[in-house]
């Protein structure tokens, strides 16, 4: 759970540095830290699960070189983003209609992935993600009209792991 946490806390402060508002559909896809593939076409869940631990692990060394932290007045409870939300996201079975991203101002991309900027974990086959604390409305219409469901709350996942999250108060 250590790791966990530690994961959470980079991508609050890589994120808190650069989103934006007026541009919810680029300003958590950083160029530096684009994917190597595409989490949803990709054919094998170990190739999926590596492309996203590399990128966490890039992040995790480029805020190494980071010198600011994130901004104040984001909302803080100890290390934690206390306004902000986490998504699960079920890379293998969205079907790519991108329904989300009208509601999303496009931070949901067509193939129903949130912005890799977002990635925290990933844990069997689901993509965990944060979501700042002003977009929990609109992801709320994502997910409602997202029929695959390959887009949920991490609340509303039933997994041992997501357990151990909720134990430690980060639902």
């Amino acid at each position: 759970m250590q790791n966990f946490k530690a994961r959470l806390k980079e991508t609050v402060d890589w994120c808190g540095r650069r989103f934006s508002m007026s541009d919810l559909a680029g300003s958590l896809r950083s160029e530096v830290l684009r994917p190597s593939l595409n989490i949803v076409t990709a054919v094998d869940r170990e190739q999926t699960r590596q492309a996203v631990w590399d990128l966490i692990g890039l992040r995790s060394k480029l805020l190494e070189n980071e010198t600011t932290s994130v901004p104040s007045g984001l909302g803080y409870r100890g290390t934690y983003l206390l306004n902000g939300r986490l998504l699960a996201h079920f890379p293998s079975i969205s079907l790519s209609h991108g329904l989300s991203v009208p509601e999303t101002g496009g931070f949901i991309d067509e193939d129903e992935v949130p912005p890799w900027d977002t990635w925290v974990y990933f844990v069997d086959d689901f993509l965990i993600s944060w979501v700042p604390g002003n977009l929990e409305s609109a992801l709320k219409s994502a997910i409602d009209c997202n029929p695959e469901e390959s887009l949920c709350w991490l609340s509303d996942v039933s997994h041992g792991f997501v357990d151990d999250v909720r134990r430690e108060g980060l639902l």
